[in-house]
């Protein structure tokens, strides 16, 4: 667990626009940035002397006026020490303006709970921060998340506001892919070739929250538009069925069909082609 240059570039980005005051990172977060790295994104010298966590240049630099930590163990002296798989104490709860999860999560078995508990930190209004792997990580933790986990979790409905999701190219840390929420029952499913981070902020509107009841949003708009799938449904199947008759006897049209069929699938996989609901930013320019 740590702030690298990918995660102070976004932590940068949220101070923007919102103060971090009170925080709690989850795990104690080491630095892992240089010099050089700190100036690129602050445009000023380095201003800090604890070069082994984060604290100290998050009071200095992100208007967060405590810094606490939470963790498992006792060995990184974090300033409390629990189980996220467990619910937190009662006298936790509405304590924080801020909360970072700079890739912790994914180490945690029982995640939904431990989601549950970053929101239950929160004070009416705090936001809660994720920076996590995406794609390419198999091995690394327990978990990789997908865009879709919080769009559903994080929507008005359950008492959130506020919400940015980012895909972010390990390749490069400037290089960002902001993903807009899938509609009319689109499942954006995303593939790439490097390792890639998701990064989420959310605001909580007040105490009151909803983690009860969390669906994957392609499969709420079928149980909601059931008829009227079923009949578009039925339309491409008959279509389906009669272009496969027509490769059969004619292997000329072959190439045509898989072309018209295959659409849709490529453009939803290509993280390069799915230009409906994915948009390059720099964020070099985000953070200035």
């Amino acid at each position: 667990m740590g702030i690298d240059i990918y995660a102070l570039t976004f932590l940068k980005f949220i101070s923007n626009r919102r103060d971090f005051n009170k925080t709690l990172t989850i795990g104690r977060q080491s630095l892992l940035i240089d010099e050089q790295e700190f100036e690129d994104i602050f445009r000023k010298k380095k201003n800090y002397i604890d070069d082994k966590y984060c604290e100290e240049m998050l009071q200095k630099n992100l208007s967060a006026s405590q810094v606490d930590s939470l963790d498992n163990s006792k060995y990184e002296n974090a300033t409390f020490i629990h189980d996220m798989n467990t619910d937190i104490p009662l006298s936790m709860h509405n304590q924080y303006n801020t909360v970072i999860d700079a890739g912790s999560l994914e180490h945690i078995f029982n995640v939904s709970q431990a989601i549950k508990n970053c929101s239950q930190l929160l004070k009416e209004g705090g936001q809660v921060i994720h920076i996590l792997p995406a794609n390419n990580f198999c091995g690394h933790g327990f978990w990789q998340f997908s865009p879709e986990l919080f769009f559903s979790l994080y929507s008005e409905n359950n008492g959130y506001e506020d919400l940015f999701v980012f895909l972010v190219d390990l390749t490069n840390p400037y290089k960002w892919y902001r993903i807009k929420k899938p509609n009319f029952g689109d499942r954006l499913n995303i593939s790439s070739s490097n390792q890639m981070c998701i990064f989420v902020s959310a605001r909580l509107k007040s105490k009151t929250f909803k983690h009860d009841n969390i669906q994957q949003s392609d499969y709420v708009y079928r149980w909601n538009n059931k008829e009227e799938l079923r009949k578009t449904e039925l339309y491409f199947y008959k279509f389906k069925k009669e272009a496969r008759k027509i490769i059969k006897k004619n292997y000329l049209f072959g190439p045509l069909y898989w072309k018209i069929m295959g659409y849709k699938f490529r453009k939803n996989n290509s993280l390069k082609s799915s230009r409906e609901n994915i948009s390059l930013v720099k964020a070099s320019r985000m953070v200035e």
